[in-house]
């Protein structure tokens, strides 16, 4: 399984690259899931979601790898999103969907 396929509420379709951690990441903007892939079920947890104007800048070195690590994660689920917007709109609702408990100390999702 390479990639994952996400449905936005708006109806958009967003395909995201099931990548590594220390992988080498693209000058590009975009959002981002730190994930553990449960095989019984057949599909990602999500353990973190953010967004980024770089993967490059933001991944490497980011603080909220190792905790995500000791939750079980293996895999960055990356998908390029040039559009602000439609980054903040992607974040959102899939911190609304999922849930993820290390985006749980931000008020508001």
């Amino acid at each position: 399984m390479n990639e994952v396929s996400w449905n936005a509420p708006d109806g958009r379709t967003f395909v995201f690259q099931v990548c590594s951690y220390a992988g080498n990441w693209n000058e590009c903007s975009g959002v981002y899931v730190f994930a553990k892939f449960q095989s019984q079920q057949g599909a990602w947890d999500a353990l973190y979601v953010g967004k980024c104007v770089s993967f490059r800048d933001r991944i490497p070195g980011h603080e909220k790898w190792a905790p995500a690590v000791q939750m079980g994660a293996e895999s960055v689920l990356a998908c390029p999103i040039a559009v602000s917007a439609d980054r903040d709109l992607v974040e959102g609702a899939m911190i609304d969907q999922f849930d993820p408990p290390l985006n749980r100390q931000h008020p508001g999702y």
